[in-house]
């Protein structure tokens, strides 16, 4: 599996200039499952693809409220399993993210190079697990991840993410809700909460929970609708945000659809939430956001 990212409108590579940026991979799979080694999409941004209303839209949906759902990993070994309605995703990487701008705040790496250090297996590991079982119109899953952000200052400096959700399906509707915790450990940090010095909170406050609630409804086989909506809380702090979204789609051929999508994100105290993410609103001197509406409008071809 090799697959190539890039910037429609500029013609430039996409996912931090790599020619593989998406998954890139080689394997072996039989009746129990398949194992790859490479670049993969991680079992969160598998759980996110199945229960986020949204399914990892490039705009407009939960990972504005946390890129995780939309995370790749370097360097590693994945499994997936499924066994009637159960499926099992596991992975381990020895660098996550080799390719990545390095940004620090402190003695913590907010985003950047964090490949595999020689002396220093820590630097860089990531692992995670899921599990999702679904039998007629319903369905759940979990999923665990623990990243590691440190640098040589601080080897141990950790992200800890959990989510649960499900949906169910009934004629032509179907429901969604979600629930995923994070706390930094060891100085990690949350990179996508900002205090007033737009810097990643980290230490005893680097914790948040995220909700979230969406519908789907096929109004004809061609025409569906789907609304979303996604809050975080911080600990600690008054910043939690609002993300509000609603999609349209009609397809034209079995491969080819138009859609248009409107999103809403409301700000309060020192929250600075875009429609596409943390940081990508202006702030007044407090450093508090403004709340963003945005749309986008688009043809999608798929071959």
């Amino acid at each position: 599996m090799l697959e190539s990212g890039f910037n429609v409108d500029t013609g430039t590579m996409g996912n931090d200039n790599r020619l593989f940026g998406r998954q890139a991979y080689v394997g072996v799979g039989s009746q129990y499952g398949q194992l790859t080694l490479g670049r993969h999409q991680t079992p969160f941004y598998d759980f996110g693809l199945q229960f986020d209303p949204m399914a990892i839209a490039s705009n407009y949906s939960i990972t504005a409220q946390d890129g995780a759902f939309s995370s790749r990993a370097d360097n590693s070994l994945k499994y997936i399993g499924t066994f009637g309605g159960l499926t099992v995703n596991a992975l381990y990487s020895f660098g996550w993210n080799t390719g990545g701008a390095v940004t620090s705040v402190g003695p913590v790496v907010v985003t950047g190079n964090n490949g595999e250090v020689p002396g220093t297996w820590k630097i860089g590991r990531e692992y995670s697990v899921g599990l999702s079982y679904a039998a007629g119109p319903f369905a759940v899953g979990a999923v665990y991840d623990e990243t590691n952000q440190g640098i040589s200052a601080n080897p141990d400096a950790t992200l800890r993410r959990a989510s649960l959700a499900g949906t169910y399906a009934f004629g032509p509707a179907k429901l969604f809700a979600g629930y995923r915790w994070a706390k930094g450990v060891d100085l990690g940090a949350i990179p996508f909460l900002s205090n007033t010095n737009l810097q990643a909170i980290s230490g005893a406050k680097a914790s948040s929970n995220l909700y979230w609630l969406g519908a789907g409804y096929q109004v004809t086989p061609a025409f569906s609708l789907t609304g979303a909506a996604y809050y975080q809380d911080f600990r600690g702090a008054k910043a939690d945000p609002w993300l509000f979204v609603a999609t349209a789609d009609y397809a034209l051929s079995k491969r080819t659809d138009a859609y248009l999508s409107l999103a809403y994100a409301y700000n309060r105290d020192n929250s600075n939430l875009g429609v596409q993410g943390f940081n990508k609103v202006s702030v007044d001197s407090s450093g508090k956001g403004d709340s963003q509406f945005g749309a986008t409008v688009g043809i999608r071809h798929k071959f």
